[in-house]
């Protein structure tokens, strides 16, 4: 039981991911020559990637970052 509940959760977590992956993939269609020139991918190439099924992510996508530990104080008000 425990191991069908974990696997419908770690399906139902990868959802928002799979969706967004959509999304960011249908967007590349839309963009003009230009704009793909200045994110250095070709037409074709834009093509290619909006063809993958939104499942399909590179290894390097689903590597967790690491949270930013690090805080910085800015100075507020007259000095």
């Amino acid at each position: 039981m425990a191991l069908a509940f974990s696997l419908l959760s770690r399906i139902f977590s990868a959802l928002p991911r799979a969706a967004a992956r959509r999304r960011q993939r249908q967007a590349l269609l839309r963009l003009d020559a230009r704009l793909l020139a200045d994110i250095g991918i070709s037409r074709a190439q834009a093509l290619a990637e909006a063809a993958l099924p939104a499942w399909n992510a590179p290894g390097h996508w689903k590597t967790p970052v690491a949270p930013i530990t690090q805080t910085c104080e800015i100075p507020v008000g007259n000095s």
